[in-house]
């Protein structure tokens, strides 16, 4: 028994040491998307085991760095977006402003000229 111990918690030490090893290669987009994917799989183990489900619902997903701050990665709508299209002409018209440029603007332009 005791050497069936030593050699899961061998396996434990090298598992940590591997994924520790490619966390730290990571940009902050992946690292966000390994972190929304594990409470995903926790959440879905959750719901159909017979314990509680303290994890669900959609999930946000932000990075906090030292150099950047706060960053979005993945952000849930609280609301249906088809249902509010006023919200995405001031998202377009937030983007022009920023200087982006949407798709018809580009068409218009290349039809343009």
């Amino acid at each position: 028994m005791e050497r069936y111990k030593s050699s899961v918690s061998r396996q434990k030490d090298v598992a940590e040491k591997e994924l520790k090893s490619i966390v730290n290669h990571l940009s902050k987009r992946e690292l966000g998307e390994v972190a929304y994917s594990l409470v995903e799989l926790t959440s879905r183990k959750r719901r159909y085991s017979m314990g509680m489900e303290t994890v669900g619902g959609p999930i946000d997903v932000a990075v906090l760095t030292r150099n950047e701050g706060f960053i979005w990665v993945r952000r849930k709508r609280y609301f249906d977006v088809e249902m509010n299209p006023a919200f995405l002409e001031r998202l377009k018209h937030t983007v022009r402003k920023a200087g982006g440029h949407d798709e018809r603007e580009k068409t218009q332009t290349k039809s343009d000229s």
